[in-house]
């Protein structure tokens, strides 16, 4: 979303308030929006922003693809954006059995959701690009049904953390017997199979069971979904996905990547925030320091 920023309205915490203009390209020093883009209010409220928006397509189509294996999948996508191809969605992921869950969740070969949107002419001629890159490894069509099942339902977990009653979501009810959760990792594309091998057998070493591996929206993206049960002990189970959670962050580090390109650091993960940005961080806290002085805004985020 901050790609699609063009201009903020921030208050600071002295009550000063800084525009920037929403330019589409601008050289004239410091780029202020992106002071405040990704900080997560430790710098300032954002009280307004000025959106680069986008028009209703004129043609819209998404389909679906069995992968025989994850690399071989991770090489027909480098060579669709290579050949300069703009996917709208991009989803490809590997599965693992895991129990528990209340969703599906069964172990099976890489699956693949790629759509491209825009003139009929320009989708037609990506599709043929991009089919010609799949066919190379093996890919096999699935029918068009999971496809739209796919675009229909690929919102429906926000709904779970609806609350069904006061502090209470359906998260919490549903997952009462597993901790699930995730990490987003940036890396080189070079990495990513290295990154695999490691960060799936991290998990094992903490007894934590892999859900989905897998690419969103780039190539360079990497999503690692976990699960483990209670068993009876909800604080050593949350203990041992927490560690395993660290491990596999560390692993990005050490292969050249930052640890979210998505969700934010926030507080869960501001411990590892010094060991990504290195120096770098003692840069960060005198800034914060200069425009909150108070700490006032967010204390404790992003490791400050």
């Amino acid at each position: 979303m901050g790609d699609q920023v063009l201009g903020l309205e921030v208050v600071l915490s002295d009550g000063s308030v800084i525009r920037t203009r929403p330019a589409a390209r601008s050289t004239t020093g410091i780029d202020l929006k992106r002071l405040f883009i990704g900080t997560e209010g430790i710098l300032g409220i954002v009280t307004s922003a000025t959106l680069r928006v986008f028009p209703v397509p004129e043609r819209e189509e998404i389909h679906a693809f069995r992968v025989p294996d994850f690399p071989g999948g991770l090489a027909a996508l480098s060579r669709i954006y290579d050949d300069g191809l703009a996917p709208s969605a991009m989803d490809f992921e590997e599965t693992f059995g895991a129990p528990g869950l209340p969703w599906r969740a069964d172990s099976g070969p890489p699956e693949l959701y790629l759509a491209f949107t825009g003139s009929r002419d320009v989708v037609k001629a990506s599709w043929r690009v991009a089919r010609r890159r799949l066919r190379n490894v093996h890919a096999t069509p699935l029918p068009e049904r999971e496809a739209r099942e796919y675009w229909k339902t690929r919102h429906d977990i926000i709904y779970m953390h609806d609350e069904i009653s006061p502090g209470v979501t359906g998260a919490d009810v549903a997952l009462r017997d597993t901790i699930f959760d995730y990490v987003h990792v940036s890396l080189p594309r070079s990495k990513i199979l290295a990154y695999r091998r490691g960060a799936l057998a991290a998990l094992r070493r903490h007894g934590v069971r892999p859900v989905g591996f897998g690419l969103w929206t780039q190539p360079e993206l990497v999503s690692l979904e976990m699960v483990r049960s209670v068993a009876g002990d909800r604080g050593s189970a949350k203990a041992a996905v927490a560690a395993a959670i660290d491990e596999v962050i560390r692993r990005a580090h050490a292969l050249g990547g930052t640890m979210e390109y998505v969700h934010g650091v926030g507080v869960k993960l501001g411990h590892l925030i010094e060991e990504e940005l290195g120096t770098g961080q003692q840069l960060a806290r005198r800034i914060k320091e200069a425009l909150d002085p108070a700490d006032l805004l967010n204390p404790g985020k992003l490791g400050l």
